[in-house]
């Protein structure tokens, strides 16, 4: 997974690769949407049985580029996905 407050002009960006699973694309949006994360942009791309799953996100309009809250929410999805 990579978060990149660098690849867009107005959201940063989130790219989540994983074993292709059913529903996983929902949670991911679901963790967002738990930790205050508005999705402004989305795709979902399968390879295979590999998925590459890309979200733009903000917090209240704004990219998110601190440090500290990049970590937090890489540390969000992750505990997310490991807890379905």
């Amino acid at each position: 997974m990579t978060i990149d407050p660098t690849a867009s002009t107005t959201a940063s960006v989130v790219e989540v690769y994983a074993d292709d699973e059913v529903g996983r694309f929902a949670r991911i949006a679901m963790i967002l949407s738990g930790e205050g994360v508005d999705v402004t942009a989305a795709r979902a791309t399968t390879i295979g049985d590999r998925i590459v799953d890309v979200f733009y996100v903000q917090i209240n309009g704004e990219k998110i580029e601190a440090s500290e809250d990049v970590a937090e929410l890489r540390h969000a999805i992750i505990d997310g996905l490991e807890d379905s």
